[in-house]
């Protein structure tokens, strides 16, 4: 029978086997999204606890991990679903006795906690474990992260799993598909009420994605000739003496072909533009670029120094105010004023679906030039949201013309029609607006495609495009 104590000890096993990288992924500000419980290890627990053999009704598991694979659609996916189908049966044949369990649970957990750390490295630094390797023989650090750790997360699942022995073969396959549904209904409806922080984490998945989908995981980061010869480093100091806009452009990366990226740049053709170029980006998520903007690790920081001079300070956004914390935080960053997608809905403006539900980027270029006809001083940040992914499977009613000129693909074509409208929006309110400066960097590439893997790759990590004008 399954007690309270076996459904605590593989959850908590499942969390010690992804914790440490969980924490280190915060610590550093990594790009990588992670959850907190290892669905690898805690399906693989849950089979050392079924019976030997009964391969009938181990069948429904097995429709599950095609589920699972087809879900993702990509070789990673199905890797790792064939994966989970081995393992399965190889842990229905295995005795059901403490050392060929020890056995096989002491080798998949050690696999998983490799697997983990090769997602670390890859996302947070662009290393493979081959990298990590050769840096631990130089940096201490090294040695800890890829060795001393890893085996303390071995050490500590044994720890707390050994209670678990006494369950091995003793749950019936009932229960413990009900205790899984429980905990896939509740990651995803803790996805569909937000989507930063999961709850699962995937990540023999993750890692045969970034492995075997090379497209998904690029980080390229080197510049090729031709765009290193077309567009300047943004290597200067902002002044601020004189009212400013600041706008972070939802994934306006960097293309490879620089024909794509003058497309859009050209939207930006007047006598007031003062730069246009590229724009170097530590953090590739948007938060991370709002913060970068802010200049939060420095003492003072930017919206700070703007209160200090009696210039009031405004952050505004189409989305929910509740992600990223952004409601609770962002008023001790120096903002007077935070202005979201319930502000504008009540006040009746446009809202619409595209990558999130949100204020549309009309609708808040509305607001923002009735906020900027008053002539008091003000510094305002604006994070715009339409051109948000994702793109797949989107319809579009105003097709840019680039799409033809430029040959792009169905995904390629809504993208760009979204981030082709919303710079036109900002270049309208820049000529009407001259008081202002304008100061519009992208927060990172587009994100991953699963239908079409190699559209993220064709932008350059860590770089965007960036201009200045008035």
């Amino acid at each position: 029978m399954m007690k309270k104590s076996d459904v605590f000890g593989m959850l908590f096993v499942a969390v010690v086997a992804t914790f440490f990288q969980f924490v280190t992924g915060y610590f550093f500000d990594s790009v990588d999204t992670r959850g907190f419980i290892s669905f690898d290890v805690l399906l693989l627990t849950g089979l050392l606890c079924l019976p030997q053999k009964a391969y009938v009704r181990k069948l429904p598991l097995l429709a599950l991990l095609v589920v699972y694979a087809w879900l993702f659609r990509n070789s990673g996916g199905i890797l790792s679903g064939i994966l989970f189908a081995v393992l399965a049966l190889v842990a229905s044949v295995i005795p059901r006795n403490r050392l060929w369990c020890t056995i096989y649970a002491l080798c998949v957990s050690l696999f998983v906690i490799v697997c983990d750390w090769y997602n670390f490295f890859f996302s947070t630094f662009s290393m493979n474990l081959s990298d990590v390797w050769m840096l631990a023989s130089f940096y201490w650090w090294g040695v800890i992260a890829f060795f001393a750790v890893p085996a303390l997360q071995l050490s500590l699942m044994v720890l707390f799993g050994r209670n678990l022995i006494s369950a091995f073969g003793k749950i019936s396959h009932k229960k413990l598909y009900a205790f899984l549904i429980v905990v896939f209904v509740l990651n995803a409806v803790n996805g569909f009420l937000q989507q930063r922080q999961n709850v699962l984490e995937f990540t023999v998945k993750k890692m045969m994605w970034n492995v075997f989908d090379s497209g998904v995981g690029s980080r390229n980061v080197v510049l090729a000739e031709d765009v290193k010869n077309t567009y300047p480093v943004w290597n200067q100091k902002i002044e601020y003496d004189k009212p400013t806009l600041m706008i972070l452009v939802e994934s306006w990366g960097l293309h490879k072909n620089v024909d794509v990226n003058n497309a859009l740049l050209s939207i930006f053709s007047g006598q007031n533009v003062r730069f246009k170029g590229i724009f170097r980006r530590y953090s590739a998520y948007t938060q991370g670029a709002e913060y970068e903007d802010f200049e939060k690790q420095a003492e003072v920081s930017i919206p700070m120094r703007m209160q200090q001079k009696g210039v009031k300070t405004f952050f505004v956004h189409g989305y929910d105010g509740d992600f990223y914390n952004r409601q609770k935080s962002y008023l001790s960053l120096g903002f007077d004023s935070l202005v979201f997608f319930k502000d504008f809905e009540s006040a009746g403006y446009k809202k619409c679906q595209y990558g999130f539900e949100g204020s549309c980027d009309a609708s808040v270029a509305i607001w923002l030039d009735s906020l900027m006809s008053d002539k008091s001083p003000k510094f305002i940040y604006w994070t715009t949201l339409d051109s948000h992914p994702p793109y797949e499977g989107q319809k579009l009613s105003n097709k840019s013309t680039l799409c033809d000129d430029l040959n792009l693909k169905e995904m390629e074509c809504v993208f760009t029609s979204r981030i082709e409208g919303t710079l036109r929006l900002i270049d309208a309110l820049a000529q009407k607006h001259p008081e202002y400066q304008f100061v519009i960097r992208g927060d990172h590439r587009p994100m991953v495609s699963v239908l079409q893997s190699n559209f993220s790759a064709s932008y350059y990590y860590e770089w965007v495009l960036m201009t200045v004008l008035n």
